[in-house]
């Protein structure tokens, strides 16, 4: 969403990109596990240095995916968050204009 006024004027789209987001995590999170499982797997299969450096490169990059799935996850929701004000406001402004009976002559 390149351009910010698009969340004010098509609430189906951002709802659309809230849930690909929501997708994203989700996919990120299932090939994390995974990639654990693994890793994990072949944890018992060989010794030395190689294998002490591979692990504790991967145990960084672990944590590194947990944190930036759980910043997606935050976004959702502060997106969804944001999803509601946007539709409660519009519903708002419909309420208004149906009170004030424009249109009507």
């Amino acid at each position: 969403m390149a351009d910010e006024n698009i969340i004010a004027n098509d609430l189906e789209r951002f709802r659309t990109d809230i849930n690909r987001f929501g997708e994203a995590a989700d996919k990120m999170e299932n090939c994390r596990v995974r990639m654990f499982n693994e890793l994990a797997a072949l944890n018992g299969m060989w010794e030395g240095e190689a294998h002490d450096v591979l692990i504790s490169r991967f145990e960084s990059d672990n944590a590194f995916t947990e944190d930036y799935i759980a910043f997606l996850r935050q976004l959702v929701n502060n997106c969804n968050d944001a999803h509601a004000a946007y539709t409660r406001c519009e519903a708002d402004v419909a309420d208004v204009i149906a009170a004030m009976n424009l249109g009507e002559a």
